[in-house]
């Protein structure tokens, strides 16, 4: 029996093996070269699943001629005499690459890739070939192109439009498809929406789900990219950054990017729907630029900055999540009563750390930068002929049949016709004064509408020119919004009112800043008759800047407000007449008059000390 110092050697030696062995066995398993040695091809060798290897391109010079030599890099398992036997070729280095010809002269290496043809591809009948694809390195930009067979059989263009196959696994392990490798091509003019649909079906019929990448570029839809109808769906929609990814609309009215499709997400993109061009027409943007639809249940939005549309963001789906989610510059539908930055119907949803604010594009102070000293216009008029402007002052004027705000660029007297309609950001003259297009008229930076039930909005930003920069409606008189919760929300420098809740019920207001409007009469939380459910109102700290802090209809009932600080002009609190069941505590009043009006017969409001100092 060996002894303790026997055994000891003997897993040394086994250690020792092994670690020798391991080297070995991690090529054998190895599909691709670590490194790419120039003026080399890569591949298995002999007749058995050996460990693919390097060899040099002059070695097989001589037999380039032949029909051998070009089984040699296609199949089968035999090679002819003298000539390196491939099982499967990986990958090749190739100097320089000419039409017709597969090697060139490897000194000399052209400014850009070539177009080639590779001799004898079509001769893949033998069972043996296990050639699927070819990687090319690019001996100019020292990249590698992945070029797939169906693309070996004809002369192609080694471009950037075909750097990958689409059918490569990316480190997560789940399947991967870059839209280049599909023909995209990524410069603002081309339309890419057959890319992405080539995308979408390849990962739909391979694995039911996947990752479509969508790298630095600008990819033009014509007709709108979707994801509908899929399998399974969990499509992840992938960019490498706001800056570097962008869809647009390239100057289509259409649904940029369209999601009807249950688990899945769009993370790092850009997206520009119509509205967005110099040459879009204003009077006729009727399609938002990111719609999640009805079927979207769980669909997930992070990091997107989203601009132009009827609205930027739509969302309609139940259950999806949205966090760190610009969106802003939209048109609304033309009709007066939708138009918002973030506009939700029929939904249930979680929005968290996001923006929809609508910056106003001068930076005169009386209304442009400063939210917590407003300026109170007693209303904005109408643009006249022959009008003096000055500069930051705010008009309403028709485009097209639509009602929207401008704001004067320079002082100056205006001249004989309205301002031609240009979108956002694009000056437009009247003869005598700039313009820019400020917003519609009315509108929301955030509307929740019929049907929306057990809609969460938390730590969001929604500061701006806008009708209110919160409203709660129901355009389509079915069923209100219901269940609402709005937490720690920045809302400020709008028109009229902060949170207009024209109609719901069960909306809690909760947390956060109110940092003043614009109109003389407007109001932090504004509640009019036509809202006939409950609503609570707690822990708001309504900045001086308004003529009101809450204001409400005649007839309300069954609202509570507390723990809320109030610096007003006028009313801490207006209650409408024959409100009832008002019940508020520990709320402060500072400025103005405290309380206009009661609680009603059964409400609960004790002034003073008692219970709300100052109110």
């Amino acid at each position: 029996m060996a002894g303790p110092d026997q055994i000891r050697g003997m897993r040394k030696i086994i250690l020792a093996l092994l670690a020798a062995l391991l080297p070995a066995i991690a090529v054998a398993q190895s599909n691709f070269p670590a490194t790419m040695p120039a003026n080399t091809v890569y591949g298995r060798l002999g007749i058995g699943a050996g460990p693919g290897q390097p060899v040099p391109v002059t070695s097989l010079l001589s037999a380039a001629s032949s029909s051998a030599a070009n089984r040699v890099f296609a199949g089968p398992t035999s090679g002819g005499t003298g000539a390196a036997s491939f099982r499967s070729l990986v990958a090749a280095d190739f100097p320089q690459m000419s039409n017709g010809t597969l090697w060139g002269n490897p000194t000399s290496v052209p400014a850009t890739p070539q177009a080639f043809n590779i001799p004898g591809l079509t001769n893949l009948s033998s069972p043996s070939s296990t050639l699927d694809y070819m990687l090319i390195h690019d001996h100019t930009t020292g990249t590698l192109k992945n070029i797939s067979i169906s693309q070996l059989t004809g002369s192609v263009s080694l471009t950037s439009t075909n750097t990958w196959t689409g059918d490569n696994y990316f480190g997560s392990g789940r399947p991967w498809c870059d839209i280049r490798a599909m023909g995209a091509v990524g410069d603002g003019v081309t339309d890419d929406t057959a890319a992405w649909n080539a995308c979408i079906s390849k990962l739909n019929s391979t694995a039911g789900s996947g990752i479509l990448f969508v790298p630095p570029g600008a990819y033009c839809t014509f007709t709108g990219f979707t994801i509908n109808g899929l399998s399974t769906g969990d499509i992840w929609i992938l960019g490498s950054g706001v800056r570097g990814s962008v869809l647009t609309a390239c100057g289509h009215n259409v649904n940029v990017l369209y999601v009807n499709q249950q688990f899945g997400r769009t993370d790092n993109i850009a997206v520009y729907g119509y509205g967005m061009l110099p040459t879009d027409s204003v009077a006729t943007v009727s399609q938002p630029a990111v719609r999640l639809g009805a079927a979207a249940s769980y669909w997930e939005l992070h990091h997107l900055l989203i601009q132009g549309g009827s609205f930027p963001l739509q969302v309609e789906c139940n259950g999806c999540r949205i966090d760190e989610v610009t969106a802003q510059y939209g048109y609304g539908d033309g009709g007066g009563s939708r138009a918002a930055n973030f506009y939700t119907i029929n939904s249930g949803h979680y929005t968290f750390h996001s923006s929809f604010d609508q910056v106003l594009p001068c930076t005169n102070p009386g209304l442009c930068t400063s939210v917590t000293n407003p300026t109170f216009p007693a209303s904005f008029g109408s643009w006249t002929t022959g009008t003096a402007y000055t500069v930051g002052q705010v008009v309403i004027a028709s485009c097209g049949g639509r009602s929207f705000y401008i704001q004067a660029a320079k002082s100056g007297t205006a001249g004989a016709s309205t301002p031609p309609c240009k979108p956002y950001l694009n000056k437009m003259t009247d003869g005598g004064v700039d313009w820019w297009l400020v917003a519609p008229n009315p509108f929301y930076l955030v509307q929740i509408d019929s049907g929306a039930n057990e809609v969460v909005i938390d730590s969001t930003d929604i500061t701006g020119f806008a009708t209110a920069c919160l409203a709660v409606t129901n355009t389509f008189g079915v069923t209100a919004p219901q269940n609402i919760w709005l937490h720690s929300m920045t809302p400020g420098g709008c028109v009229g009112q902060g949170y207009y809740l024209n109609a719901g019920s069960n909306i809690k207001i909760e947390g956060g800043d109110f940092q003043g409007c614009l109109l003389s009469g407007c109001a932090g939380v504004f509640i009019p008759n036509t809202f006939s459910g409950r609503a609570h109102v707690d822990g708001i700290n309504f900045h001086n800047g308004m003529s009101y802090g809450v204001l409400t209809g005649a007839g309300n009932t069954n609202l509570t407000f507390t723990h809320n600080f109030v610096q007003a002009s006028t009313n801490g609190f207006n209650f409408g007449a024959g409100v009832d069941y008002i019940t508020g505590i520990g709320n402060n009043c500072a400025g103005g008059t405290g309380r206009s009006g009661g609680p009603g017969a059964n409400g609960y409001f004790p002034s003073g000390s008692s219970g709300n100092p100052g109110c």
